[in-house]
């Protein structure tokens, strides 16, 4: 495998596929072609991978520092010998609450700007993880809703099973800090109700919100494959997974990188 990059788009909205890398050997021109490509298409998968987890997070740095869970949130589910990699493993539909959309750890103050997914085992089918881009969301609105949301902020919160919660307010609409592109940012796993305003005031608001952010020609499905490592932009997407295969066996490993307080 050369570092010969072919990129190709995967939807109309966001999403490229990139071939001919080999990711724990990059040279820094094909680096530099995965972060474009990652500003570009705010979704990156890179096919035909098989890295070693020491190979899947040297990778993971080059594109940020891992993001700093507070201790002991993530003790449970943690890779043995790597402990920044998160193996995500089929949990059944009732507790995957990641199949809602959502923007990554919103609830923290500084949100991971950017999220790393690698097909570890995957089910006979299914299993797809869906991306939606909030860019688009944003300016598909009204301009006087977007003057509105413009000055709004929002609660975000969420509640662990160990017992421990976090919240923040961050921004209605968020200005990615590569681009100075505005973005809507608000999801309906963690944001509870805009400041300022009630929990019933709001919820109007988040319930329009929530369905518009993902209409169907902002999104791309990812099909996995053995092998792909994808990442994404948090300051861009959100993003679900789909429990569609039963009790099939799935685990992908999860990182969480460059913390970021959303501007």
């Amino acid at each position: 495998m050369t570092n010969e990059v072919q990129i190709n788009r995967l939807a109309g909205s966001l999403g490229a596929e990139l071939r001919g890398l080999n990711l724990a050997c990059l040279s820094p021109a094909a680096f530099a072609t995965i972060n474009k490509a990652l500003i570009d298409h705010h979704v990156v998968a890179v096919r035909d991978q098989r890295l070693t987890p020491a190979e899947l997070e040297a990778f993971a740095r080059m594109l940020g520092a891992p993001h700093g869970y507070p201790p002991g949130l993530t003790s449970t589910i943690q890779h043995p010998e790597f402990p920044s990699i998160i193996l995500l493993r089929n949990e059944g539909y009732a507790k995957r609450v990641t199949q809602n959309w959502h923007s990554e750890g919103t609830a923290f103050s500084t949100p991971p700007a950017i999220t790393l997914l690698a097909a570890h085992i995957l089910p006979s089918a299914g299993g797809d993880t869906g991306f939606a881009n909030q860019h688009l969301a944003f300016e598909a609105l009204s301009p006087g809703l977007q003057r509105m949301l413009s000055s709004m902020r929002a609660y975000h919160e969420v509640a662990y099973a160990s017992g421990a919660s976090y919240s923040a307010i961050h921004p209605a609409v968020r200005t990615h800090s590569v681009t100075g592109r505005r973005a809507l940012y608000v999801n309906k796993y963690f944001t509870k109700y805009f400041e300022g305003m009630s929990v019933e005031e709001s919820r109007p608001l988040l319930t329009y919100f929530e369905a518009h952010c993902v209409r169907e020609e902002f999104v791309y499905r990812h099909r996995w494959q053995p092998g792909d490592v994808v990442f994404w932009d948090n300051r861009s997407v959100q993003h679900r997974s789909i429990q569609d295969y039963g009790d099939e066996e799935r685990v992908m490993y999860h990182m969480e990188l460059k913390d970021e307080v959303p501007a």
